[in-house]
């Protein structure tokens, strides 16, 4: 019997893979973004390889939580943190050098819900 070609590519982009899938960290979150996932798992994979046994799964748990907020939310951490961080992605120096911040909407206030319903 013999493997396809794309197969044997999935075989070989497993074999670089070194993320636990069975580990908490490698876990979805419910209110992640598919893309964001994928990113997240594309750091803890980077993480893993650069750090390997020096890291814990607490570590790794907490420095892709870190690597989220950094990412997605423009937060900022210990500069030991960030210099993690954009190690294992260099995206990230692009998101702490940026001037511009992720728009978020305002949140509604009660007073703005009761205008809302009085209005309809």
């Amino acid at each position: 019997m013999s493997v396809s070609e794309g197969e044997r590519e999935v075989q070989q982009q497993q074999q670089h893979l070194k993320v636990d899938y069975s580990k908490p960290y490698a876990k979805r979150r419910p209110d992640e973004p598919r893309s964001h996932y994928a990113q997240r798992l594309k750091f803890i994979n980077e993480l893993i390889r650069g750090m390997g046994d020096s890291l814990s799964d607490d570590r790794i748990d907490v420095l892709s939580n870190c690597y989220t907020n950094v990412k997605f939310l423009n937060n900022k951490y210990h500069p030991d943190i960030m210099e993690i961080l954009e190690k294992y992605d260099p995206d990230v120096g692009s998101v702490i050098n940026s001037r511009h911040s992720i728009a978020h909407w305002k949140t509604p206030t009660a007073d703005h819900g009761q205008q809302q319903q009085q209005a309809h």
